[in-house]
């Protein structure tokens, strides 16, 4: 799409082949930001920073050619050797414009993830992806997401029920800018 950014992973070929539709892409050495979540907890705010305003500048991208990602998770973002960011698997995305690809109260998303409007089935727009992402930054300066639970149902629950807790009760040498 128009809205090939940097960190949206970058697109090189499209087509189909004996009916079947393919995307090459060019491939990106780098493991995913819940990989990278497992193997180290946190990251300090140097390097959380730089990597969260890669993802905003790519999502702004997408959104500023209507599109929404509706899955932004760790498991979706690559982070390279040098620290570059990229959002993958756009797989559920779709134009503000277009058509609904859901039917009525019908949810798609991670429910770590989830915008409250998206976890009550709502259609959503570019804000659902500013909320899943906030709630990466959260992950990614605490070392947990900021609502869990023992079941998908639970968790959405929560994101739409409960007020979002402050990352600075976990972390509490936070600075306040952030």
């Amino acid at each position: 799409g128009r809205y090939q950014h940097k960190a949206t992973g970058p697109k090189c070929d499209m087509g189909e082949w004996q009916s079947q539709r393919y995307i090459v892409v060019q491939y990106i050495d780098g493991k995913s930001l819940a990989l990278v979540m497992q193997e180290r907890r946190k990251l300090p705010l140097e390097e959380a920073l730089p990597l969260i305003a890669q993802i905003v500048s790519g999502l702004k991208a997408a959104h500023d050619e209507g599109v929404v990602h509706r899955d932004l998770k760790t498991d979706n973002i690559l982070v390279d050797a040098k620290g570059n960011a990229y959002i993958l698997d756009f797989g559920i995305a779709r134009k503000t414009d277009s058509v609904r690809l859901t039917t009525s109260g019908e949810v798609l998303g991670s429910p770590l993830y989830i915008a409250p409007e998206q976890a009550q089935g709502q259609d959503v727009d570019h804000r659902a992806d500013i909320y899943s992402l906030g709630v990466i930054l959260f992950e990614i300066l605490t070392g947990d997401v900021p609502f869990n639970g023992d079941d998908a149902l639970a968790v959405a629950l929560k994101h739409v029920m409960s007020p979002v807790p402050s990352p600075r009760e976990r972390v509490p040498d936070l600075p306040l800018h952030v």
